[in-house]
């Protein structure tokens, strides 16, 4: 919800629960599995999704509003609380009176006027129950729960085992059946798990920078920053963590994840954060590189900045101010001072006897760069590679090819089975494992090797950047729109882009 008062959702939408009503002056608002509620400046209650969860939804007004799995609950100014949805949730009315409540999937929760909490299951399954104590605020997962006690401290509980959380101290806590996350006074989040074993997805990592709010949920968590800009870093199943970026510029693919850049520099990546590859830092960038397991971002000062995966390590970047950046896999390359500069898995630096290197790009195990007058040089850990004697204006690299732009505009591949690219005049070139894709002078795509899974298939429509990993293909459109085309798993979402 932004400060003017609008909502905004995104994600699943198959009953509609993300299609808020046009009337937006909400100043309370709150996400089931299939339906919203908000609660409006005049304290009336407002609920989109599935219809019969809030067919009986009560008409007067309110001041706090949770949602569940199939039903929301109420909070009016007087502290009663009233509950609706799909029995056994519709018409349920728990006694007393709340400062806050939190529903789960199946769990109501509140802080009771004396600070006390009270949960209730409606289903009959054994949720644990709250430790005693004094209690501000409480969230519920599906089958764990937190609370912040008046002294800002956690405190969890389940039926299952979970692990020690944080002391504290924390301003707000959120939490979900596997992570729960906590932001202290400056806004800095920490964010731990419930069971020993670390989500695949990592929405268990928590950002660098400050956020003023905080949720998780199952697969997923978000943040918004005090600029309002929201960031969600899990899984992007249904495209639940593809926030709403405005234009984009600049996009990368890596592997099930995929980074761009937005009209002001901000990096905004989807997909599956394993490794936390979908978790950028908070800067700005003039350029990402994506590779397989991280990402790295350059910075207009010459700064870069990795984040991901560690092997090599690769998100450990040399000292040094550099002009151009590539991503492979389990390293990085950049442009210093007219040197090609890698680390990781590829920990080597490379110089021209005469000249300097100026732009540079990398596949699975080997990296290219161009030098004086568009000459080619190409390398991998045992030392120089194969390369034409063509000379190009740029290139892009894939697991064991090499493609680029030739003076003339033409298109020319080398390596292992690199497939044989159209006559076309192009701007800009990209490789996956075995299909390339070219921007042509007229701004549409064509795309030429394997199509097995529709990479080489792209839209029609005009782009201005363009990126390919492995079996698939994305780009930005001139209007600032990323479209992906090729293998995508559902599970991860890295074919969704975000909407706006």
């Amino acid at each position: 919800m932004h400060d003017d008062a609008t909502v905004e959702c995104w994600g699943a939408n198959e009953f509609e629960q993300a299609k808020p009503p046009l009337t937006q002056d909400f100043h309370h608002v709150s996400a089931g599995d299939n339906h919203t509620c908000g609660i409006h400046n005049d304290g009336l209650l407002a609920c989109w999704g599935k219809s019969t969860v809030f067919a009986n939804a009560p008409l007067t007004r309110f001041v706090q509003v949770t949602s569940g799995g199939t039903f929301s609950c109420v909070r009016a100014g007087n502290g009663a609380v009233s509950c609706f949805g799909e029995p056994p949730w519709d018409l349920y009315h728990p006694a007393g009176t709340f400062t806050h409540i939190a529903a789960g999937k199946d769990t109501l929760c509140g802080v009771k006027t004396d600070g006390t909490i009270e949960c209730v299951t409606l289903s009959g399954e054994n949720r644990g129950s709250p430790p005693a104590g004094s209690y501000t605020k409480v969230s519920s997962g599906s089958t764990a729960f937190c609370a912040l006690k008046t002294s800002g401290s956690a405190a969890c509980w389940s039926h299952l085992p979970l692990q020690p959380q944080p002391s504290g101290p924390f301003a707000d806590i959120t939490t979900s059946a596997a992570v729960a996350c906590g932001l202290n006074n400056t806004g800095i989040a920490s964010c731990w798990t419930h069971a020993p074993s670390i989500p695949p997805h990592r929405e268990d990592m928590a950002p660098a920078y400050a956020l003023r709010s905080i949720d998780t949920s199952d697969g997923f968590t978000c943040g918004m920053r005090p600029s309002e800009e929201v960031v969600c870093w899990g899984t992007n199943l249904a495209g639940r963590t593809a926030v709403n970026s405005g234009p984009l510029n600049h996009i990368a693919a890596g592997n099930t994840f995929t980074c761009a850049r937005k009209i002001s520099g901000r990096p905004v990546c989807w997909g599956s954060n394993r490794y936390g590859r979908a978790l950028p830092p908070g800067g700005t960038f003039t350029k990402i590189a994506a590779g397989y397991s991280h990402a790295c971002g350059l910075a207009s000062d010459g700064s870069v900045s990795c984040w991901g995966d560690n092997q090599g390590p690769v998100t450990s970047v040399p000292p040094g101010s550099y002009s151009d950046i590539a991503s492979g896999n389990g390293f990085s390359c950049a442009i210093r001072s007219g040197q090609l500069v890698c680390w990781g898995n590829l920990d080597k630096t490379f110089s021209l006897d005469a000249g300097s290197y100026y732009a540079v790009t990398a596949g699975k195990k080997h990296v290219c760069a161009l030098g004086p007058g568009g000459l080619v040089s190409c390398f991998d850990q045992y030392g120089s590679v194969s390369s034409p004697g063509t000379l190009f204006t740029s290139i892009a690299s894939s697991d064991g090819f090499t493609c680029g732009v030739t003076l003339t505009n033409a298109i020319h591949c080398w390596g292992t089975a690199a497939p044989t690219p159209p006559s076309i005049t192009a701007k800009q070139v990209t490789c996956g494992s075995a299909h390339a894709c070219a921007i042509k002078s007229d701004g549409h795509v064509a795309c030429w090797g394997d199509n097995s899974h529709g990479q080489s298939s792209p839209p029609n429509a005009v782009f201005k950047d363009i990126s390919a990993f492995s079996y698939r293909t994305c780009g930005i459109r001139e209007d600032g729109h990323a479209l992906c085309w090729g293998y995508g798993d559902a599970s991860t979402g890295e074919n969704i882009p975000p909407l706006w």
